[in-house]
């Protein structure tokens, strides 16, 4: 009887501190809202797991996770460049990532720059197709001076009673990373002065916390253990935003930059960023916001089975042309679109052949594998080039070509210009701009600067993409209407197999003396 009266004073005990912690919860919740906010960036249509990506399956089951944990307090985001980069998205143009989102839920997406490449159209059909906006306020049509139409500036969110306003900012870069033909039409206005701008129309509405949704780069600098980029730059010109979710540079990092929360969640879906905002209801404001971004796990998740239905759909349409195999790299060709690459040399050497011309060149940005090594399928093409762009011939003079070169040569903001048919020495001693001492044809004679040569390009340089305007002035344009992916496909299966010797066609001086200015 005693034990009985014991274990009954103790339920009722338990019963006590129960209720009271559950009103003491109540009373919590009634004064403070904790908001979440996941973040993905930068997914490049990765829809099937590998030994790196986790894929579309793990990736949507990951964020279903998250967000019962706080479900009337959570908001899913991306900050763009979701569609391009795998067969699977590129040849459906998106459909599939679009869904997925949709399925997911999805609360905003702002505008990258990948977004268009597959032209305004597209772009259009996959807003549309959307269960959520596309978002991007500061690009204007330069005929009308007005947003994108099927874009919005902002969405106002309620999470708890809390008006949470989202500002999608895409990356002023677009006007050269995008293929010119698609974005010359649109302005890419400064994102600070934007935000700026939307601030006061937004505490008119009543919203109590402002997020900054970007696809603008940021990256750490080591040297000063601080945030550099297009982000952290925006952070500076701001006050009064309680994060600021970036993309664009594939990084993962989290921390705070003017006293603004700064987060990126690599890329791929390989991570999930997480904004935790605790906002005092009585002093209308947030009082505490922690970033942090964790790995998608690779193994132990359970997929998806909603999601694995659309990944299997997009799979069927796809399938045959995925596992096809057209040849063979018998050494490892790698790539790195800041430096002269023996991928980037081999890819520009079969524009050449493909021209019939005496130069040809390709943007370091227009090969996006990081190395070809053993069998090459279809997909791994798609992977190593996902643009549909064509090859063009046009005619440069000598003078014109060394002005590409001066630009493309050891260019860290673009990335490095992969040309074809030139031996060319450059000299960091020299001046900017007059650093290209010695360029000579492969047949051994002098690149003249008043003679005219034939020279392959794709159409994103003849357009002056990557701020290369000197391709702008090339005479007599011949489009092939030929993709550089079909030049790069057929000389594959042609060759079977591939192993391109290097020929030294850039020597590099004085680079061990060369100190960048400040």
């Amino acid at each position: 009887m005693k034990k009985f009266l014991q274990v009954f004073v103790l339920l009722g005990f338990l019963t006590v501190i129960s209720a009271w912690n559950t009103i003491s919860m109540a009373q919590e919740e009634q004064d403070f809202a904790a908001i979440t906010i996941l973040t993905v960036n930068d997914f490049h249509g990765a829809l099937i797991q590998d030994n790196r990506n986790p894929g579309a399956i793990r990736l949507a089951h990951y964020l279903k996770d998250e967000f019962v944990l706080n479900p009337e307090g959570t908001l899913i985001v991306s900050a763009g460049d979701m569609f391009q980069g795998t067969i699977d998205a590129d040849l459906l143009k998106g459909e599939p990532i679009v869904a997925i989102m949709n399925n997911i839920g999805f609360d905003a997406m702002a505008i990258g720059n990948h977004e268009f490449d597959w032209g305004i159209e597209t772009l259009r059909e996959r807003a549309q197709q959307a269960h959520f906006p596309f978002l991007a306020a500061n690009v204007f049509e330069k005929s009308s001076q007005t947003l994108l139409p099927f874009a919005k500036p902002y969405i106002i969110l309620d999470r708890k009673g809390v008006k949470i306003a989202v500002i999608g900012i895409a990356t002023p870069e677009t006007a050269y990373k995008a293929h010119p033909d698609v974005v010359s039409g649109y302005r890419f206005a400064d994102p600070a002065k934007t935000v700026n701008a939307l601030l006061p129309e937004l505490k008119r509405q009543g919203t109590d916390v402002i997020i900054v949704l970007s696809h603008l780069g940021c990256e750490p600098d080591t040297r000063t253990n601080t945030l550099r980029g297009e982000a952290a730059l925006l952070a500076k010109r701001l006050s009064g935003v309680a994060a600021i979710i970036t993309g664009h540079s594939h990084t993962k990092l989290a921390g705070t930059v003017n006293g603004i929360p700064v987060i990126q969640a690599a890329y791929n879906g390989r991570s999930v960023g997480k904004v935790n905002l605790v906002y005092s209801r009585e002093a209308k404001k947030v009082i505490s916001a922690v970033t942090s971004v964790a790995d998608v796990p690779l193994e132990g998740l359970a997929g998806d089975l909603a999601v694995s239905a659309i990944v299997q759909a997009a799979q069927s349409q796809t399938a045959v042309l995925k596992g096809m195999v057209l040849g063979d790299a018998k050494v490892r060709l790698s790539h790195n679109r800041y430096e002269l690459s023996p991928l980037g040399q081999w890819a520009s050497d079969m524009l050449r052949k493909a021209g019939k011309t005496d130069v040809a060149f390709l943007n370091g940005g227009s090969i996006r594998t990081g190395e070809l090594f053993g069998p090459i399928t279809k997909a791994s093409l798609y992977e190593l080039m996902p643009f549909d762009n064509r090859l063009l011939v046009i005619e440069m003079t000598g003078r014109e070509i060394m002005n590409a070169l001066e630009y493309g040569i050891d260019n860290q903001k673009v990335g490095m210009l992969q040309f074809s048919g030139l031996m060319v020495t450059y000299d960091y001693s020299r001046p900017v701009n007059k650093r290209v001492t010695h360029a000579v044809l492969t047949n051994g004679r002098k690149l003249e600067r008043n003679e005219s040569y034939k020279v392959a390009v794709n159409d994103f340089l003849f357009a002056g993409g990557d701020g290369f305007t000197m391709f702008t002035a090339g005479r007599s344009p011949v489009d092939t209407h030929v993709s550089i992916r079909e030049i790069i496909e057929q000389a594959i299966s042609q060759a079977g197999q591939l192993a391109p010797e290097q020929d030294g066609r850039l020597k590099i001086r004085n680079k061990q003396s060369f100190i960048p200015a400040a």
